[in-house]
């Protein structure tokens, strides 16, 4: 019973959902900016804003899973990943 439950409490899940969230987020938001610039408005979504975006899910999921789901590997995980995605974001993308 206890394996079940336990299935996704480990760091690599952790690290897995936190990617694919980050890129679900982000493809989202870039196509609803295609659908709202093509509809006559010029971007507005802007770059900076849709990273930010797709970070605060994954930090909105981190509450979640360390306080009330009591799954703190798999939250670890996520808040490596976005930790990894802040720092990439200000070294390679912020310039």
């Amino acid at each position: 019973m206890s394996e079940g439950k336990n299935r996704f409490s480990n760091f690599f899940s952790g690290v897995v959902i936190g990617l694919l969230i980050c890129a679900v987020m982000f493809f989202l938001l870039e196509w609803m900016n295609k659908i709202f610039s093509s509809a006559g408005n010029s971007n507005p979504l802007l770059l900076p804003k849709m990273h930010l975006a797709a970070l605060v899910v994954n930090i909105i999921l981190f509450r979640i899973l360390i306080g009330k789901e009591g799954k703190e590997n798999t939250a670890k995980g996520i808040l490596f990943v976005s930790f990894l995605y802040m720092l990439t974001y200000f070294i390679f993308i912020n310039r």
